[in-house]
Order: structure tokens, then C-alpha cells, then sequence
């Protein structure tokens, strides 16, 4: 049986015990304190001007309440900074842990609240039947809000992208990586870094490319040569061809083509396209890259030439006479 060590910074025990520590240390602090004068006067029995009995347990109630509060607030978070710093070094979905961090803190919420209902004597059953009846008043005046935060449930049941990925909005023309997603915006940082906030009731009605999850990316390149060189293409093609099989970066289980895709008005146009296993951007261009200048290399070899646009014009002899005059006219007198 496999066993972790409790020294594992990696452990997610090790992990809790480090946030619980983090934690816990300023509401103890806050809580011996408070806890030591409140007894203390209690004990020793000052007369309080103006504050019974009860209002004096009120007072403690709503201290020890939000400090409660405090320190689950805070182990939420500090859980939250632990397990990200975490990922870094082992598999841990940073998109569940936000989804996760944020239900947690809406659950201190709530439960905060219902607790200083219940210690102002409110009746929690008529809180919860007044917040159904209110909820309909809520629902449309904050229609907006809702169904953002509808929209995030929906991020994080579909999931079609996790923080982390480089998504494409083609609609609204934003292209970045996914750095959050909270309960009303998700945030992406574009290339230029600049961060770019998007209501999460959006995405219900966008189009999202997510290049992140491509198994291969394609390499596609068109090439334009010369008809003078039409002999010279079989030979070519044939190089090309072998050198793209022989390349170790270009998947084999997925076809490889070079052909002769064209006949342009000035050129003959070749089309060369494969795939490779490279799915990140920085590894995929260097490979591209190098695969430019073996192709450049092949056609220069082979003595061929790349096609220019170009124009052919024919004049007659009457025609260059009469241009000819035409400049000897222009000339300014001297």
C-alpha cells in the first residue's frame, strides 16, 4: 500500500495543515484577547451603564461570529494561494480550485448571515420564506448579475476552456490566455497583455476557439516558382517530400502532401502541408521555421527561382517611334 509522507510539499494534507496554519494564527491571536477582556470584566463584575446582561452576550456572540468568519475566510484563501503555488509542480486543475475557493467563500457568506440572524432573534425559517418571496423582486432587478452568474456554473459544468488556455473570441475580436474566472467576468490577458474583462452570460451565445487543446498543429506553405523552372518540379516535389518524412518533428500517421497545387497566371504554385505533434506556439514557430529554410534550401539546389508578379510589354516599331518623339518633345528648351 502506498503511503504519503506527511513531508511531501506536494501532499494536499500537507498542503491544508500549511493553510490551516496560515490561517488561524491572527483570529487566535484576536480571539485570546478578546476572550481574556470579556471574561475578565465579566468576572469581575464592572458595571456596565447602559448595557444589560444580554446585550453583554450579544457583544461577545458578535465577536466570536466574525471571528469564526475571519478565519474560514482566510483558510479559503490562503488554501486557494497554496494549492496554485502547488500546481506549478504537480497536476492540480486550477480552474476546480477557483470554482471551488469561490462556493466555499459564498458559503461562509451565507452562513455568517444566517448565524447573526439567529443572534438578533430573527427566526431563520421566516428569513428563508421572506428570501423566497424577495428573491422574485431580486431576480428582476438584478437580472444582469444572475445570469452571469449562471453563466459561470456553466463555464465550470461544460468547461470549455480552463485557466491556463489560450482561447480565440473571433466575435469580439479577443484572442489571450484565461486567468480567472469568477462568478460575474472571466479575465484574459491578450498577447500585448493587456487584461480584457468578459461577462460570463456571453459565452452561452460566443463561438470559442480554445488552440490549447489541439492534439496537432497543420504546416502549410505555398510556394511560387517560375514556368521556366516547370522541368525542375518533379524533382523537387520529390525532395520536398523526403525531406518532410525524414524530419523527426512531422507526424507520420498523418498524411504529407506536396504538390503542384496551381498554374498562376506568372507562376507554377506548390502546396506543401503536414502536421506535427508540437502543440505549443514558442516550439511549434521554431519548427516551422526550420522547416521554411529546408524548403528554400531544396528549391535553390535545384537551380529554380521564386516567382515575382510581373508584366511583359510589347511595342511595335511604329509605336517606340512615336513614345521616342513624344520624350523629344518633352524636353525643356535651352
Amino acid at each position: 500500500m502506498h503511503v504519503e509522507s506527511f513531508n511531501d510539499p506536494y501532499n494536499n494534507g500537507y498542503i491544508l495543515s500549511i493553510a490551516l496554519l496560515e490561517s488561524i494564527y491572527k483570529p487566535l491571536v484576536v480571539l485570546i484577547a478578546i476572550m481574556g477582556i470579556l471574561y475578565a470584566l465579566e468576572s469581575l463584575c464592572i458595571a456596565w451603564e447602559g448595557i444589560t446582561t444580554n446585550q453583554f452576550h450579544l457583544i461577545r456572540n458578535l465577536f466570536f461570529t466574525g471571528l469564526l468568519a475571519w478565519f474560514l475566510w482566510r483558510f479559503v484563501s490562503y488554501s486557494k494561494e497554496t494549492f496554485l503555488q502547488a500546481s506549478k509542480n504537480k497536476s492540480i486543475d486550477k480552474t476546480l480550485v477557483h470554482g471551488l475557493s469561490q462556493i466555499a467563500k459564498l458559503a461562509v457568506i451565507i452562513l455568517t448571515a444566517l448565524s447573526l440572524f439567529q443572534i438578533f432573534g430573527f427566526s431563520i425559517a421566516g428569513v428563508l420564506a421572506f428570501g423566497g418571496m424577495g428573491g422574485i423582486v431580486i431576480g428582476f432587478a438584478a437580472k444582469d448579475l444572475l445570469s452571469n452568474l449562471f453563466g459561470s456554473c456553466m463555464l465550470f459544468l461544460d468547461r470549455p476552456f480552463v485557466i491556463g488556455d489560450q482561447i480565440s473570441l473571433p466575435a469580439l475580436k479577443v484572442e489571450g490566455t484565461v486567468e480567472e474566472i469568477g462568478w460575474r467576468v472571466c479575465r484574459i490577458r491578450t498577447p500585448d497583455c493587456r487584461p480584457v474583462y468578459i461577462p460570463n452570460a456571453l459565452f452561452s451565445n460566443l463561438v470559442v476557439e480554445n488552440p490549447s487543446r489541439m492534439k496537432y498543429r497543420r504546416f502549410y506553405c505555398r510556394i511560387s516558382l517560375r514556368y521556366q523552372d516547370l522541368m525542375k518540379v518533379p524533382a523537387i516535389l520529390e525532395e520536398m517530400q523526403s525531406l518532410l518524412k525524414k524530419n523527426t518533428a512531422i507526424d507520420k500517421n498523418r498524411p504529407i502532401t506536396v504538390n503542384l497545387n496551381e498554374l498562376g497566371n506568372t507562376s507554377l504554385n506548390l502546396v506543401v502541408t503536414a502536421y506535427t505533434n508540437t502543440v505549443k506556439s514558442a516550439d511549434f514557430l521554431q519548427i516551422q521555421q526550420a522547416l521554411f529554410l529546408e524548403l528554400l534550401a531544396c528549391i535553390q539546389h535545384h537551380g529554380a527561382e521564386w516567382s515575382f508578379p510581373s508584366h511583359n510589354i510589347y511595342l511595335n516599331k511604329e509605336a517606340t517611334e512615336l513614345v521616342g518623339s513624344q520624350n523629344q518633345n518633352d524636353k525643356p528648351l535651352t
